[in-house]
This record gives structure tokens, C-alpha cells and sequence, in this order.
């Protein structure tokens, strides 16, 4: 990607969530391996600080995941890169307790308190963005008596209104989305911008993962 002016996304595993938090070395060291020896050849605009680490119970991340968002975010301050680098971590929309519908959207109880207000906090702070993988598929897949496919991938359909407020929404995705920023105005972050950074449907009986980074607009 170096000189192609295709801004990346750098992801530092869940495995090293641990080091990262208990070593402002390791930090350092990981930032001027895998960031500073790359910029600005290659447009780095983000670093992801783990994926999905509520998710994965087996790795027992998410107690590390702020101090290791603060100490990458210290060593792109030491680098000077703290102004064009931004610092976020990929929730899984299973991070709702409730998200339908959309304007009721709500976080898991378990998990308010001990990381997500303290990383909304930080992204506050810091001008950063809530990165968050949607997958409508999964979705469809568990409700598709009642989720038509048409709403599901973008195709014309009558839409599903919401009853709380009577927003028609005419796409799952969408609803996805607004339940989401429907959690987080409940906590009092609406101000906090949404990126989605993963998405994707099966294809010919595996499911095809696609990558993308864009602003959500809400």
C-alpha cells in the first residue's frame, strides 16, 4: 500500500492486549515497528486496539483494553503522531443487549461501566471515533421469518417502522446503525462519531468477510 495513497487501518491483536497495557516499552516499541516505520509512505489514519475483545472470553481481554488504548495512544504522542493517527477498538454488535427496535438500543449492562464508558471517554478526549462490525447477515440468518430479504440486502421493500418514534427504516443496516447510536445517546456519547470497519454476507455456502472504513453519518 506504500505510495498508493490508500489510507489503512493497523490492528494490534487481542493477544498482545496484555503486554500492551502492562509496558509503556511495549507500546513504544510496537508503534515504531508496525506504525512509525511505515508512515507516511503508506496513509496509516487509524489504529484498531484489538477486534471484537468482549467477545472472545478464552483471551480474557477486555480488562486490558483501556490501559493498552492509552499507552499505544502515549507512544503516538511521544512519535507526534497523536494528530493524524486515531486510536479506537472494533465492538461486535453483540455488544447490544437490545437492538430492536433501533431507538431502543442499549449496551450490555456488564460491560457499561468497566470499559465502555471509560473508552467512550477516551475517544471523546481524543477526537477518535466508535468503530463498530455489523453484520446484517447474522440477523437475517436468526429471524428470517420475520426479516425479509429484501430489507436485508438493500432491495426495494416496504421498510419496517419503528414504533418508539416512526422512523420507516429501509434497510437492516441502517436500523443496525441507529440502535447503536440509540446506546450510545443513552449513555450521553451521541456526540462520538460511528465507523463501520467490518461487514459482509455468505457467498456460495461460506461466509465471505468484507472489510470496509467509512463514517457513518447519524
Amino acid at each position: 500500500m506504500s505510495g498508493t495513497g490508500i489510507k489503512l487501518t493497523v490492528t494490534i491483536p487481542n493477544e498482545l492486549l496484555y503486554a500492551a497495557s502492562r509496558r509503556q516499552s511495549f507500546a513504544y516499541a510496537w508503534v515504531r515497528q508496525n506504525v512509525v516505520a511505515y508512515y507516511p509512505k503508506t496513509q496509516i489514519e487509524s489504529i484498531a486496539i484489538g477486534n471484537e475483545v468482549f467477545v472472545f472470553p478464552k483471551i480474557n481481554a477486555t480488562r486490558f483494553l483501556i490501559p493498552a488504548m492509552k499507552n499505544i495512544h502515549q507512544a503516538l504522542v511521544y512519535y507526534k503522531l497523536d494528530f493524524v493517527i486515531k486510536l479506537s477498538s472494533p465492538i461486535a454488535y453483540s455488544t447490544l443487549q437490545n437492538s430492536y427496535p433501533s431507538s431502543s438500543g442499549s449496551f450490555k449492562l456488564e460491560l457499561i461501566e468497566p470499559v465502555l464508558k471509560p473508552m467512550f471517554d477516551f475517544l471523546r478526549e481524543t477526537g477518535s471515533y466508535l468503530m463498530v462490525n455489523a453484520y446484517p447477515f447474522f440477523a437475517y440468518e436468526l429471524n428470517s421469518d420475520v426479516i425479509s430479504l429484501d430489507y436485508a440486502l438493500f432491495r426495494e421493500n416496504p421498510g419496517v417502522v419503528d414504533p418508539n418514534n416512526g422512523v420507516r427504516y429501509f434497510s437492516l443496516f441502517d436500523a443496525q446503525m441507529d440502535a447503536v447510536f440509540a446506546a450510545m445517546t443513552a449513555l450521553k456519547y451521541d456526540d462520538i462519531p460511528l465507523v463501520v470497519t467490518e461487514t459482509g454476507w455468505s457467498s456460495k455456502g461460506v461466509l465471505a468477510w468484507k472489510t470496509l472504513l467509512l463514517t457513518t453519518v447519524i
